[in-house]
């Protein structure tokens, strides 16, 4: 299930996520080289079931809504 695998990278209180692809490594090494710490690798389908179950559901939709690729 790789298709639901985040790589979460965090400099200066920002952060940063990348899918993992045949561009990841690529994105990785870029992302350090320019001074980003590699924080997390998580499935995002997990993150999402754990966010919705202890959130309030309207506005996790909305955000989720939000967040779509055109």
């Amino acid at each position: 299930m790789t298709d639901s695998i985040l790589f979460i990278y965090s400099k200066n209180g920002n952060l940063k996520a990348i899918g993992f692809s045949d561009e990841s490594k690529k994105q990785h090494d870029e992302l350090i080289s320019d001074g980003w710490i590699h924080t997390r690798t998580i499935d995002s389908k997990a993150f999402l079931i754990d966010l919705i179950k202890d959130s309030n559901p309207n506005k996790i939709v909305n955000k989720i809504k939000s967040l779509h690729k055109n």
